[in-house]
């Protein structure tokens, strides 16, 4: 337990060093606190065994296609905005079905599966993922600038 506190701390230290960007002594301080904050959720999470966290290294063959989306889609969303305020158009976001068989319910790859699905798919700014449809097996994705295809909605292809 130590040694995964000490880990949680560290990365969650690193986070905040990462976001803050200073290295100002209050600031340092406010950032071990809240990392230790975060460190002990994270073991008492663990400690309950609330969630189960099984992880397949095949899953992040495509880790790479979310961070290379934000540009893009980034420039998607800001044109997007200078049409709503110079041209006056509205936005026509839409929502977008991907099949996506979701597992079980309680199992802790597939609960893991969906997880990364649900993360990398909304990774970028102009799309959302909602959940899983079990019933359906689909993915409902919100997107601001309907385009792509399923890859870029389930860039990591979990589905």
């Amino acid at each position: 337990m130590p040694a995964r506190l000490c880990a949680w701390w560290i990365a969650l230290a690193a986070l905040w060093l990462a976001l803050d960007d200073t290295v100002a002594f209050p600031e340092l301080m406010t950032g071990a606190a809240a990392a230790l904050i975060g460190a002990v959720a994270a073991e008492v999470v663990h400690s309950q065994h609330l969630v189960r966290v099984r992880v397949k290294p095949s899953w992040l063959r495509y880790a790479w296609r979310p961070v290379v989306r934000v540009f893009p889609e980034t420039a998607r969303v800001l044109l997007a905005l200078l049409r709503q305020l110079v041209l006056r158009r509205p936005v026509s976001g839409e929502f977008r079905m991907v099949p996506f068989r979701p597992g079980r319910p309680d199992g802790a790859y597939d609960m893991t599966r969906r997880a990364l699905a649900k993360t990398a798919g909304s990774f970028a700014p102009n799309t959302y993922v909602v959940g899983v449809d079990e019933e359906r097996e689909v993915m409902l994705v919100h997107q601001l600038e309907p385009g792509g295809d399923a890859s870029d909605l389930d860039p990591l292809e979990l589905g």
